[in-house]
């Protein structure tokens, strides 16, 4: 019946969120501070951290889509397959911005809301 529905549809949802919370955590944490705590290296971005900010290769090779690691396929979650790039893009630029010697961003001045 339609009662059945609109609970599965609730439990779902919930599941959903509550299963999504960790990932958000990384999420935030690149799009505001530019860095991941991410051991496990569950997360789509990949930072190399021997790739000083300051280094010609850092845009290229500092931060980078795990999808172009040789280790694993394709991890950018579904709900974010096509802005992939454009998270990658932000937290470099946030990383980039944090290490500026010329100024001193503040976290406020920094401050994204996922």
């Amino acid at each position: 019946s339609d009662t059945v529905l609109v609970d599965k549809s609730k439990i779902s949802l919930s599941l959903f969120r509550k299963s999504i919370q960790p990932y958000l955590k990384y999420l935030s944490l690149y799009l505001s501070e530019g860095r991941l705590v991410d051991p496990h290296r569950e997360f789509f971005i990949w930072i190399d951290d021997a790739i000083d900010v300051s280094s010609s290769t850092f845009w290229s090779s500092g931060h980078v889509l795990s999808s172009q690691s040789d280790d694993l396929g394709e991890s950018v979650p579904k709900f974010l397959s096509g802005m992939a790039e454009r998270v990658l893009l932000a937290g470099k630029a946030v990383c980039v911005l944090r290490q500026h010697p010329k100024h001193t961003y503040s976290d406020e001045e920094l401050k994204v809301t996922v």
